[in-house]
């Protein structure tokens, strides 16, 4: 069923962590080493949470179009790249004001990731 829900979801779980970091390390409250050293499994589960929680009526009823259209009454057009490319803008303003070098491509592929291993250590 993904057809976009899961880049999509993927897209606002990447968005919350760094608006936070923003928010704190603009403040002096803590590093952004220190932000990410306290970042634990329940701050991950609440922020899957949350980003399952953004995906839209729309978004959904595009995606579901696709496998049942019979089932989805007045769908007004959902485009997924555009959806997402505006929350990768909002991931890559925030990286910026952090002052780190990535660019849009970055967070398109780390959305778009599908299994394995990220880096090895």
């Amino acid at each position: 069923m993904d057809q976009g829900a899961i880049a999509t979801i993927k897209a606002y779980y990447l968005r919350k962590p760094f608006s936070k970091a923003v928010a704190e390390t603009e403040h002096g409250e803590v590093t952004l080493h220190g932000f990410w050293k306290s970042y634990n499994i329940l701050h991950c589960r609440n922020n899957i949470k949350s980003a399952s929680d953004k995906v839209t009526e729309k978004c959904m009823q595009g995606i579901w179009q696709k496998f049942l259209k019979r089932f989805v009454n007045n769908h007004k057009g959902f485009d997924r790249d555009q959806y997402i490319d505006g929350i990768n803008q909002k991931v890559v303003e925030s990286d910026n004001v952090l002052n780190l070098d990535v660019e849009v491509e970055d967070i398109e592929e780390l959305v778009e990731y599908v299994e394995g291993e990220l880096m090895k250590i």
